[in-house]
C-alpha cells in the first residue's frame, strides 16, 4: 500500500470477512513490517528513508467501539523487524523482493506482542466502520511530539529547550513537515492473512 501526502489512496477488499466474524490475528501468524520513503528532490532527499525520531514516529493502534458504544484505543509498541522476524514471517519469496527487502530491511518496523505499557494485546479484528461497532488496526507516521529537554533526557530524541515556547513547537513541527515532505508509506503484511479460511 503506497500513499502520497496530501492524496491517500484507500484499498478496500470485497469478499472477505463477514461483519459478524471476529478474525483472529494470531491463528494467521499475522505481522506487518513498515517504513516510509521521501518523494521530496528537496536537499538531494529522494528516495531516502524517513526514519529519523528527532523529527518523525510511527503510531499503532487498535480502535474499537464497542456493542454498548464504547470508543476504545490501545497503543501497540513497535520495534526495528529483526532479521528472523523477516525471514520466519515473509520468505519464501521471489529473487527480486528477497533484493528489494535486503535494501529495506534496516528501515523495516515490526510490531511488538505487547502495548507500549507491556500490557498483552487481543490482537483479533471484527465489525466495520459502517456497521458501527468494530476493532481495526491503525498505522500512522505523524511529527513527533517533542518533550522538553532535562538533564534526564538529553540524549533522547524529539526535544526543546521550552515547551510552552509557542514559537519553538511550531519550529519543531515545521521542520518535522520538511524532513518528510511528501511520504511514500511502505506496508508488508505476510500474505497468510488474506487466504480464505
Amino acid at each position: 500500500m503506497k500513499a502520497e501526502s496530501p492524496d491517500i489512496q484507500t484499498f478496500e477488499i470485497e469478499k472477505g470477512y463477514d461483519l459478524n466474524e471476529t478474525v483472529q490475528l494470531a491463528d494467521f501468524n499475522f505481522q506487518i513490517a513498515f517504513t516510509a520513503q521521501t518523494l521530496s528532490i528537496q536537499h538531494d532527499r529522494q528516495n531516502k528513508y524517513i526514519d529519523d525520531t528527532d523529527f518523525i514516529e510511527w503510531v499503532v493502534t487498535l480502535d474499537e467501539v464497542t456493542p454498548k458504544g464504547e470508543p476504545k484505543t490501545v497503543m501497540i509498541g513497535t520495534h526495528k523487524c529483526t532479521q528472523k522476524e523477516l525471514n520466519d514471517t515473509f520468505f519464501p519469496i521471489t529473487a527480486t523482493q528477497t533484493n528489494v527487502l535486503a535494501r529495506q530491511k534496516e528501515h523495516l518496523n515490526c510490531l511488538d506482542n505487547q502495548t507500549v505499557f507491556g500490557d498483552k494485546i487481543d490482537l483479533s479484528l471484527y465489525g466495520g466502520f459502517k456497521f458501527g461497532i468494530y476493532r481495526s488496526l491503525s498505522i500512522m507516521l505523524r511529527p513527533c511530539v517533542p518533550r522538553e529537554r532535562t538533564i534526564h533526557n538529553a540524549n533522547e530524541t524529539c526535544l526543546v529547550n521550552n515547551i510552552h515556547d509557542r514559537e519553538e513547537i511550531d519550529a519543531k513541527l515545521q521542520s518535522a513537515k520538511d524532513y518528510v515532505g511528501k511520504a511514500n508509506l511502505i506496508i508488508y503484511m505476510n500474505k497468510q492473512i488474506w487466504n480464505p479460511l
